[in-house]
Formats: structure tokens, sequence, C-alpha cells
């Protein structure tokens, strides 16, 4: 034992020149050779090298890991007030049972729900799932660094786009500790962040919004929604999202009519939001002649989000340009009035002519059937009138206009008498209105969704055009119409 007394008198003094010796696998090779005249089995210590060439140390006797302690300072319990710091965590993964490969493991060679505290030193990717395999270390070196093997976000979240661990992170990681065939001192599967540079909370920092039209997402907000979602899950509503775009991984094309592409609140792929095969302005396919889209355009997306396999996106085919660089609609093609409900009530208004004190609203919004009107509530029916009505267009310019519309009647007393009830209208100053007459309506009452038109060339060459649709109900009987989608061309 003289050689380790005079080695640690010669490290107290000369603590960094011993610190980079003993970092060397020459040092150990000769200290062992030396000490194994001396020092009898009890008392060995191993060193093993991993990948990179850094070396691993294996404590065999409680004696030696004396050595951890005083060397590279292990602290802390495990606990999550008393985190261990990776000193300390090494030393606990050492004192257990070796796991060797492929073992079921036993309770000798685990201790669950440990505590650690460390810099994120190296980080990548475990799976699919996104969960993320890290080192850990106690200065943000990459030497004696401790492995945290496919673990989960904040909360047990999965790992995405805005919270990808950075070299340098300070995090608090809780896991279950082995000592994996003696060498590797690790995290099973399955670890959860507690803190991440002393932040607790999954969200990422800088999400701005609701989600309406009237305060859009932001892309960061967009993904906080997103990380809510269980993997392959799709949300139920559509949600408005502003942004920069960032990055064009699809331009749109007459081809396939969509794009595909990515937004950030600084035009960075920073906490970028990828929105997959968005369709173009007024929820159409692109048109040879219309604006394409580019790196830096400002943008409003509307569409539902869904969460692939652990990346928040937009849904495929449940999407499309609200606005681009500030205009809602095409300039190129005939379309001057195009809404999705599904998505939104946009800027129409209701209007309640004779509502009973006994319901709130005969118009609402529902994103999986867009606006629906009915006057029947608590198995009562009641004599009503409520008009949905647009915001202005311009039909100047234009020599014909047909309004396209895709609705379902149910609950009338019959189709012949939904047709009595039930109006579409058109305006030139919101006062005297002019009722449409529909090419077709459904053929029997259901929730089976048809198209129509009406013909509008009437309101041809005005600027100041408007429709609505008029539901009425009676005591007798109180219908109920849904009005999926309507255009104007």
């Amino acid at each position: 034992m003289w050689l380790f007394l005079i080695l640690f008198t010669f490290a107290a003094q000369n603590s960094n020149l011993i610190q980079k010796i003993m970092m060397t696998k020459r040092f150990w090779s000769i200290l062992l050779a030396f000490s194994a005249l001396t020092v009898n089995a009890q008392t060995s210590m191993h060193v093993f090298t991993k990948s990179g060439g850094h070396s691993i140390f294996n404590v065999a006797t409680t004696d030696s890991i004396v050595f951890i302690d005083e060397q590279f300072g292990a602290a802390g319990d495990g606990t999550l007030e008393s985190p261990f710091n990776v000193a300390g965590i090494l030393k606990a993964a050492y004192q257990l049972t070796p796991l060797p490969e492929e073992q079921d493991i036993e309770e000798t060679m685990v201790l669950h729900n440990v505590y650690v505290k460390g810099y994120v030193v190296r980080t990548s990717t475990s799976n699919n799932n996104r969960q993320m395999s890290y080192y850990l270390s106690d200065d943000k070196n990459i030497t004696n660094r401790f492995y945290v093997y496919s673990g989960y976000y904040i909360d047990g979240t999965l790992f995405n786009t805005g919270n990808w661990l950075q070299e340098g992170d300070e995090v608090i990681v809780c896991g279950d500790l082995i000592n994996y065939k003696g060498t590797s001192p690790q995290f099973i599967k399955g670890s959860i962040i507690y803190s991440v540079n002393g932040r607790t909370d999954a969200s990422i920092p800088g999400g701005t919004g609701d989600g309406s039209l009237e305060n859009p997402f932001n892309a960061i907000a967009a993904i906080n929604f997103g990380n809510k979602l269980n993997v392959g899950e799709t949300a139920d509503d559509y949600m408005y999202i502003k942004g920069i775009v960032s990055q064009v991984n699809q331009v749109f094309s007459a081809t396939y009519g969509n794009a595909s592409f990515y937004i950030s609140e600084d035009g960075t792929n920073e906490n970028a939001l990828y929105c997959y095969r968005i369709l173009y302005l007024g929820n159409k396919k692109f048109a040879e002649g219309n604006e394409a889209i580019k790196e830096g355009d400002a943008v409003i997306v509307c569409a539902k989000l869904t969460n692939y396999n652990g990346l928040i996106e937009t849904a495929q085919g449940e999407g499309y340009l609200y606005s681009l660089n500030g205009k809602t609609e095409s300039s190129s093609d005939n379309a001057t009035l195009s809404i999705d409900f599904k998505a939104g009530i946009g800027n129409w208004t209701i209007t309640d002519k004779n509502k009973p004190a006994e319901i709130s609203a005969i118009w609402v919004h529902d994103t999986r059937y867009g606006m629906k009107a009915t006057a029947y509530s608590n198995a009562t029916n009641y004599d009503s009138e409520s008009w949905l009505i647009s915001p202005a267009f311009d039909l100047t310019g234009h020599t014909t206009a047909t309004l396209k519309l895709r609705h379902a009647i149910n609950f009338f007393a019959s189709v012949d008498k939904a047709k009595e009830e039930l109006a579409v209208m058109a305006s030139t100053d919101g006062t005297n209105w002019t009722e449409l007459t529909l090419s077709s309506w459904p053929s029997s009452l259901g929730w089976t969704f048809v198209d129509t038109t009406a013909d509008m060339s009437a309101f041809a060459g005005e600027s100041n055009v408007q429709i609505a649709f008029r539901y009425t109900s009676t005591a007798a009987k109180a219908g109920t119409w849904e009005v999926e989608k309507v255009s104007i061309e």
C-alpha cells in the first residue's frame, strides 16, 4: 500500500497534473502491475476501456469504492431532494451485482427510481418513438460519464422538434440503475427527465395563441399542443397556425395540388412545425398561375395536428393555406368566396331573428360537420329563425357566378318540409334578400352530405354581394341543417 500513499500525497499537491495522468490507460497499467505485489484480491480495481478510448472504472469492493469518493467527488443519495452526481451514481452502480448480457434483471442487479444530476455531453435518438439516449458528466467533459439509455422527456412525454437535449444542458433524471456487464453503469430504458436547466414544464417556452383564427397558434404552441397527443393520434379540431416559411420540402404544383413545408416563429429551422401536404388558398388544389410558396413567406395554415411517430406535424389531407402574405383567396382561380366550416366560421356572422330563451344558440360550429342549425333542445321543438351570413365579396368582372354547397338535412317532417323551412339567400345591400334556387336537395332525411349548386349569374358584376343560410323551425318540428362547405365561382 506504500505505493498508493505516495501517489495520493503527490496528487494532493499536484491535483491538475495527476488528474491528467490518471486519465491514461498507461498509468493504470503501471499502477496495477506494482500494486499486484502488495494488494490482495479483496481490494483490486479494474480498468475497462469503452468506445472512444475513455477510461471507465469497475470497482470490485467497498474498499476500492472509496477511491471514487476521494478522486471524483461522489455526492448525493439518489433522491429528488439530493440527486446523485455522476461520480455518485457510478459508485452506486458498481456496488450492484453486474447484469450479464441477455439475462433477466434480478433485484440485486437494479436500484429503482434513482435520481441523478449532470450535464449532457452526448446525445442520440433511440428509436422511431422519439425516446433519447445520452451521456451525463459532472464537468461537461466526455470522460467519467454516465449512460442514460432510451429515456423520455419531462413528465414522460416524447422527445420532439423543439425539446431535443443539447450538449451542456443540466438535467435531473429519474430511472432504474444497473451495472451492465460490470463495465457499463446506466439507466435502463424508460427513464424520465425531471428537469432541464431548472425547468420542470414539458412545454417548449415561447408558445403563443389559442389556435383560433382571431388568435392563431405560433409554431411552438402548435408543437406543444401536439405533444399532448398520443403517438398516432390526430386532433379532432382544426387549428389556425401562423408562421414564417423556413424550408420548402415540396413546392406547390398543379400535378399534386399541395405543398409540404416548415414554418417557425422567425423563419429559422429552430422549433419549426412541419406542414405536410397542405392545399392552397380557399382549401383548393394549387393551379397554374397561383403564387408559389417560398422561404420567408408569412402564412396562416388551417389544419388538424397529428403525432406522427413522436413528430408533431399537420395531418395529411387535413390542412390548407388560410392566408399567404396576407392574401386569403387565390387571385388566379375563379373562386371569390370559399370556406370549409369544419375549420371554423371565419368572418361569417349569425343573426338570430327569433331565438327562444331556452336555447343558447341555433347555429353552432362543429369541427366534424361544419355549421349546424337546430331549435330542438331538451326533447322540445321551438319556433325559431336564424341566419348564417357571409362577408361581402366582389363579383365585378364576372359575367356568371355559381354557388356550390355541401349540406345535409335531418329530423324535419319531410324533405319537402325542409325545402320550405330552409333557404339560401343573396343580397347586394344586406337588407333586401333574394332566395336562390338549389339545383337539388337530398333525396331523404339523414346525415349523408350531398353537393348542390345555385345559379348566381343575376349578381355577376356586383361589388358587394353576400349570401346567407336561413333556418326556420316550428314548435311542431325543429329539424337540423348541417352546412359543411360553400364556395362562389
